[in-house]
């Protein structure tokens, strides 16, 4: 009875040591990298802006990022806990973002193999219920299963999956908040980084259901046909960074997806 007591102590005072920290982080930019974008000052509030720029919907920001005509790599983060920025600079990125969830001992959520090599098993689960796939060629794939992998540069396992052949997929189960990475594939198989967030509190974001209606809003306002989209990691430890914008994670990601222009 003690040690179940003592336990739940242990978790509350976890969970009360990272809110305060997420909140001593938000309220102290100078210490925390808030989102940075690059772009002039009276761009700010066009909801017109480029996908290079910040889309405003409701209370939150979205960053939106075409990546057809980039290669790319996946890189593993669980043991050596680098941070976004550092990642970035040590394998010259163009732009890179998180990938890939963890346990709380950081060992990896699910399958990931890459090059061949399978750094971590299939799990069945509701939640990480597809897989990303990377033929090389900026070729993707997002499935429901993982008959791929033989054809795969890289494969991971993600989720929720959130629109799949072009059907919104059922969420009502689902009503988690939290900043928000999402994976993108337009009708050509194009692929998009998605970040979505709070104006007001870096760390959070929408549930999925506001997700499904922002891709919504991006298919009607910015002539975007998605085919589909999933999740990856989000809230603390989801991050962004290409040349105009930055957005840091506060704790370090379990692994990036690495872009490069290769045209």
């Amino acid at each position: 009875m003690k040690k179940g007591i003592l336990k739940s102590t242990i978790f509350i005072i976890a969970i009360s040591v990272l809110f305060n920290i997420g909140s001593f982080y938000k309220n102290n930019p100078s210490i925390y990298n808030a989102p940075v974008d690059k772009l002039r000052d009276e761009d700010k509030n066009d909801d017109n802006r480029d996908e290079d720029g910040i889309i405003l919907y409701d209370k939150y920001h979205i960053r939106l990022k075409n990546f057809d005509g980039y290669d790319a790599k996946m890189i593993t983060n669980f043991e050596e806990k680098l941070s976004t920025l550092a990642a970035k600079k040590g394998n010259s990125c163009d732009a890179i973002t998180n990938a890939g969830f963890f346990n709380t001992d950081r060992s990896p959520i699910g399958l990931i193999a890459i090059d061949g090599k399978t750094r971590s098993f299939y799990e069945s689960n509701e939640i990480f219920n597809a897989f990303v796939c990377y033929r090389g060629a900026d070729n993707w794939s997002i499935n429901m299963s993982d008959k791929e992998q033989p054809l795969c540069k890289f494969i991971f396992q993600t989720g929720p999956l959130l629109v799949y052949q072009f059907e919104n997929q059922d969420l009502s189960s689902n009503n988690s908040v939290g900043r928000r990475t999402v994976f993108i594939l337009d009708e050509n198989d194009f692929p998009y980084i998605l970040m979505v967030y709070d104006s007001s509190d870096y760390f959070s974001g929408p549930d999925f259901s506001t997700i499904l209606s922002i891709l919504s809003y991006l298919e009607g306002n910015k002539g975007i046909k998605i085919k589909s989209a999933i999740n990856f990691d989000g809230g603390t430890a989801s991050s962004y960074i290409d040349s105009s914008f930055e957005i840091n994670e506060l704790i370090p990601p379990g692994a990036f997806l690495c872009f490069n222009d290769i045209n």
